[in-house]
């Protein structure tokens, strides 16, 4: 794998870059797109929702150089897409992985585990630890596991 580009199973290639404004509306479509196919989701916000997510990271955590090294987006340049995300950010005084996705058409290519590694190997030049939290039933939870993710504890889901 090179640094900041991936050769995907066909000759397609993505681009690794810092999270920026730009980046906000094709984050937030990514992010409904990659959700609404996860069964493991039962309420999914609206676009405009998650825009406002990607402007809460941009405002609040963009301003920390490790959050912001630890944060990336891949760029599909065929079709200059947002296909990968990683926003980390600061809570309660440790890394939180605030969302993590990759487009559904490029999945199984290893933008997920780069954008996971990257994002915790940045980090852990300050912190001891990463976090994240995932919803029950994701089948994320096992390529989380994989990684070295170890299950803390688990929450009850509750609607409103």
């Amino acid at each position: 794998m090179v640094i900041g580009h991936f050769e995907a199973e066909s000759d397609e290639y993505e681009k690794i870059r810092a999270v920026s404004s730009e980046d906000t509306d094709g984050i937030a479509g990514l992010l409904v797109k990659s959700y609404k196919i996860n069964p493991a989701y039962k309420q999914i916000g609206s676009k405009e929702d998650y825009i406002l997510h990607v402007k809460e990271f941009l405002d609040e955590h963009k301003n920390n150089s490790i959050m912001d090294e630890a944060s990336r987006v891949v760029v599909d340049e065929s079709t200059n897409n947002i296909v990968g995300v990683c926003l980390h950010m600061e809570f309660e005084q440790y890394p939180l992985i605030m969302s993590l996705v990759v487009d559904p058409e490029h999945q199984k290519r290893g933008i997920g585990r780069y954008l996971l590694t990257h994002s915790i190997s940045s980090s852990d030049k300050e912190y001891p630890a990463t976090r994240l939290s995932v919803i029950r039933d994701n089948h994320a939870i096992k390529f989380y596991e994989d990684v070295g993710f170890i299950r803390n504890r688990s929450l009850t889901d509750m609607y409103l």
